[in-house]
């Protein structure tokens, strides 16, 4: 039979020990080989600011689909996937912001 633990085992405080940063440019290089060719599209556009040769200080999904010719709900997928990678990073307002490249 179990034994139950007295409420003082659950009390402690535990310490996890936090692993030291890695140089990101290192980690920037190795995660955009992994990305795929659309990914790598959108990753660049964001980093260069231009669509379609203008520069444009709103880049969204939707303008990102427009100028790739994918689903808006694809574009969406692929920037999450980035942003899950810490390459980019949306700011702003839900209906005004932005996508920008982390340095």
């Amino acid at each position: 039979m179990a034994e139950w633990t007295s409420e003082k085992e659950f009390d402690r405080s535990s310490t996890v020990q936090v692993p030291p940063k890695n140089d990101d440019t290192i980690n920037h290089q190795v995660n955009i080989t992994k990305l795929s060719d659309r990914q790598r599209r959108i990753y660049e556009t964001i980093k260069n600011g231009t669509i379609n040769d203008t520069i444009n200080d709103t880049i969204n999904a939707q303008t990102l689909s427009d100028a790739l010719g994918a689903s808006v709900i694809t574009v969406k997928r692929d920037l999450y996937v980035l942003r899950d990678m810490n390459l980019i990073r949306y700011v702003g307002s839900n209906k005004t912001g932005h996508w920008e490249v982390i340095n």
